[in-house]
């Protein structure tokens, strides 16, 4: 240890003169020194931040100041931080579009009918609880049927059905029936089968449990309908029984 009694104060003033005081520094943006080195930090009292010199320019510390709390990031900076909470909730406003949850139902049964209103498919349902009330539903709808015409032309009617309305239909016009799609055609003493797939996005408008349902019914109450077999439903090879589905999907919006 040096006795400070023997070390000249001359000395120790020329010590602390010589130390780079621009590492300790402080003041207005103007007062910054003029050649600094790389690795100096000067605290700036105009910008209320601590700076650090990297060997060509002047550049701010992210602390708190520094970091933007926007969530729309209006101000578009190139320089500046974003909050963690500003980022996911910019994120979270351009969400709209995802898939939120899938339900889907399958009815590999058959099923025959002879009715003239719309009647649910037996099976052929499927309930789902949107997550809020602005979400939208996919509903994807696979139906393979046909029909045995006794007398007259004779189709089978189809419309999606969500909690008792129908919804997805044409418009009304005079004595037409208003339906999602109509399967097929066959005239008097004909069969017709073969498979319809449609869609429609749905604004149920709720949060609550909602069941969507495919419906059927004769054209002109002249034949046997029938789902996932064959009209002849012989028992052979080049007959084959079916699958109906319905299928959900909540898109966030």
């Amino acid at each position: 240890m040096v006795d400070a009694d023997l070390v000249d104060q001359d000395v120790i003033d020329t010590i602390f003169t010589d130390i780079d005081t621009s590492l300790f520094s402080f003041g207005a943006t103007g007062s910054r020194p003029a050649a600094p080195d790389e690795g100096d930090q000067y605290v700036d009292t105009t910008l209320d931040a601590q700076i650090w010199y990297d060997g060509s320019a002047w550049r701010e510390n992210y602390d708190k100041k520094n970091v933007l709390d926007e969530d729309n990031m209006a101000s578009d900076s190139a320089t500046e931080v974003a909050s963690q909470q500003s980022i996911k909730a910019y994120v979270d406003a351009r969400s709209s579009g995802k898939v939120l949850q899938v339900v889907s139902t399958t009815l590999t049964s058959t099923v025959s009918a002879t009715v003239d209103t719309m009647t649910t498919i037996a099976g052929l349902t499927a309930s789902i609880t949107p997550a809020d009330n602005t979400n939208k539903v996919l509903v994807m709808v696979h139906f393979n049927g046909g029909v045995r015409v006794s007398s007259g032309p004779e189709n089978i009617q189809l419309q999606i059905d969500r909690g008792g309305t129908a919804i997805a239909i044409g418009d009304a016009a005079d004595d037409r029936t208003r339906m999602t799609a109509m399967h097929g055609n066959a005239d008097s003493g004909d069969r017709m089968q073969g498979t319809s797939s449609f869609t429609h996005l749905d604004s149920p408008a709720t949060a609550s449990s909602v069941i969507y349902a495919v419906q059927w019914k004769r054209a002109a109450a002249a034949g046997t309908m029938y789902c996932n077999r064959s009209v002849n439903d012989s028992d052979a090879a080049n007959h084959g029984r079916y699958a109906s589905s319905i299928t959900l999907l909540e898109v966030d919006a």
